[in-house]
Formats: C-alpha cells, sequence, structure tokens
C-alpha cells in the first residue's frame, strides 16, 4: 500500500490529463454495482441478507489490488488512475 501511495504520488500529473472520467466511473459505479448485485442475487435465488451483501459488493467496486495486478500484467500502465478511481468511489458513498 505504501509503495503504491508513493508511486501514485509521483505521477499524479497523469489524472489531470485524464480529465473527469475517472471520477465519474468511481461515482457512478456503485449506483449500477449495486442494482446489478441485487438482481443477480434475486435472479440465482440467494436469500435476503446475501442478496444485500452481494450488492454492497457489488457496489463497493473496490479496486484495492488493480495497481498491484496491473503493474504484472501491463508494466506501462500508470496506477493513479486506479488508484483515484477506487478513491473517488469510496468517498461517493
Amino acid at each position: 500500500m505504501l509503495e503504491t501511495g508513493l508511486l501514485v504520488f509521483s505521477r499524479i500529473g497523469a489524472l489531470e490529463e485524464a480529465g473527469v472520467r475517472p471520477i465519474v466511473f468511481a461515482m457512478a459505479m456503485p449506483l449500477v454495482g449495486g442494482p446489478i448485485g441485487v438482481l443477480l442475487g434475486t435472479v440465482i435465488g440467494l436469500g435476503a441478507g446475501d442478496t444485500a451483501l452481494l450488492a454492497t459488493l457489488a457496489a463497493s467496486a473496490s479496486y484495492i489490488a488493480t495497481p498491484a495486478a496491473m503493474r504484472v500484467a501491463v508494466p506501462e500502465t500508470n496506477p493513479v488512475l486506479s488508484t483515484t478511481a477506487e478513491t473517488v468511489g469510496r468517498w461517493s458513498r
């Protein structure tokens, strides 16, 4: 986590280049993911508590592992964008 934070801070200028897209995505994803989780839980026959848990997980859209996974899979990826999306998504809840 510390390494990712330091890396993101060193490349914070990339956020300005990306514009508002990561912020809009981070704010919209919980509003889209939650209902999808409810729908999926209902369709597959989960109980109310399990459906609520699935909806919560789908709405949270936590990308905490994304920067590390993307650095391994695609070394030229910029972790600023995925970390920003995850952080703003948490603020919008």
